[in-house]
């Protein structure tokens, strides 16, 4: 089946930027629409092979490029830097918000039949935003991929956000660190590299 991909650009739930986004929809019917939250540090073009696929087997594909990340971010500077308050709130809203938008404007693939079961992915963290987007609007998906996900105890969730808060303190809320520790090889950091166009670029 042959696919049709299409860029679609929504405003963010933060009144601000506008989330740069993609769209691969199948000529035939539409089985099905297929959401993709991807992770931090990464931008939604790296899902083009997956979305090429599933559009191929009729599902309507989507996805953005979240609040400082990819083609959201107005220029390299936000890169990595989500909002001044609200951020994890802006994020999980802009899920519903891109939602929305696609299903509203390709309802006419679908004509006077029921909306297509909506299924949402979510890696990393998009794995959390996924799970919070679940709690908040329960009942709106069929099924959800939740994948990279974990859990941290509370202690570990303290000292990470006073250490934060620390460095942002002294350097500044806008300043990208230098260093982010690798969870695939304990004691070692990767250096955190400008977010380019494929998944290799994103980090040394």
């Amino acid at each position: 089946m042959s696919i049709l991909y299409e860029e679609m650009r929504v405003p963010s739930s933060d009144g601000i930027h506008t989330l740069a986004g993609r769209v691969y929809r199948p000529e035939g019917r539409v089985r099905g629409l297929f959401h993709v939250v991807h992770g931090m540090t990464e931008h939604i073009a790296r899902y083009d092979p997956l979305f090429r696929r599933m559009a191929e087997d009729g599902y309507l594909c989507f996805g953005y490029d979240h609040l400082g990340h990819g083609a959201t971010a107005r220029d390299a500077g936000e890169l990595g830097y989500i909002a001044d308050r609200d951020g994890w709130r802006r994020l999980a809203q802009d899920v519903a918000v891109f939602a929305d938008a696609a299903e509203r404007r390709y309802a006419a693939l679908w004509a006077e039949e029921e909306c297509p079961p909506y299924f949402l992915m979510g890696h990393s963290m998009g794995s959390f935003l996924t799970r919070t987007y679940l709690i908040r609007y329960p009942g709106t998906v069929k099924a959800a991929v939740i994948m990279g996900t974990g859990w941290q105890p509370q202690a570990a969730i303290t000292g990470g956000l006073a250490l934060a808060n620390a460095i942002a303190a002294v350097s500044g809320r806008h300043r990208a660190g230098d260093y982010t520790p690798d969870p695939a090889v304990p004691g070692r950091s990767r250096r955190v590299a400008h977010c380019g166009q494929t998944g290799i670029q994103r980090l040394q």
